[in-house]
C-alpha cells in the first residue's frame, strides 16, 4: 500500500510519439487504475476540486498550444477504419459524457460506448463539458459503482 495521498504523491512523466505526459499514482497495489482525461487547457488538480486543495499553476500557453496541437492531432483519423483499433482496448472503461457538450458532441460518446469492448456510457442530463463537476454526487456515486464492480470482475 503506498503512504502517499493525493496531495503529496509526486507528478510522474511518460513520453509517447515525442510528447510528455504527467500522471500520477497512489493507493494500493493491484487496485484498479483510475485515468481522468482532463478538458483542454485543464491541469490534473482541476479532476475533483472537492478532493484537491491546492492547485497547479494555471496552464501555460505553451501547454495550451501543444493540447490543441494533440488535439489536431488526434483528429487526424483515416476515413476507413477510424474505428478498428478501439477494440484492442479492453480495459474497463467509464465514459461520462454531458448531453448538451458543444465541445465533443454526445453522440461521440455512444460511438465510442459502441466501439470500446468494455465500456459502460453514463449520459448527464442537462450539462455541457463539464458534466462530471456539473453533477459531481452523482459522478461520485456512479463512479465508485464502477470501481466496485471493475475490481470484483478482476477478482473472479
Amino acid at each position: 500500500m503506498s503512504n502517499y495521498t493525493h496531495e503529496t504523491v509526486p507528478t510522474q512523466f511518460v513520453g509517447a510519439d515525442g510528447v510528455r505526459y504527467a500522471y500520477r499514482r497512489f493507493g494500493g497495489a493491484g487496485t484498479v487504475p483510475l485515468l481522468f482525461l482532463g478538458y483542454f487547457n485543464s491541469n490534473m488538480d482541476a479532476w475533483d476540486p472537492a478532493v484537491t486543495k491546492d492547485r497547479d499553476p494555471p496552464v501555460s500557453r505553451n501547454s495550451a498550444v501543444a493540447q490543441l496541437a494533440a488535439i489536431r492531432e488526434w483528429g487526424n483519423i483515416p476515413a476507413t477504419g477510424r474505428y478498428a483499433t478501439l477494440k484492442n482496448i479492453t480495459h474497463p472503461t467509464l465514459i461520462v459524457p454531458g448531453n448538451k457538450d458543444v465541445v465533443v458532441p454526445p453522440l461521440n460518446a455512444l460511438i465510442l460506448a459502441e466501439q470500446l469492448p468494455n465500456a459502460q456510457l453514463i449520459v448527464y442530463a442537462d450539462s455541457s463539458h463539464g458534466a462530471q463537476y456539473q453533477h459531481a454526487r452523482t459522478f461520485l456515486q456512479h463512479l465508485k459503482l464502477f470501481l466496485i464492480d471493475t475490481h470484483a470482475q478482476r477478482s473472479t
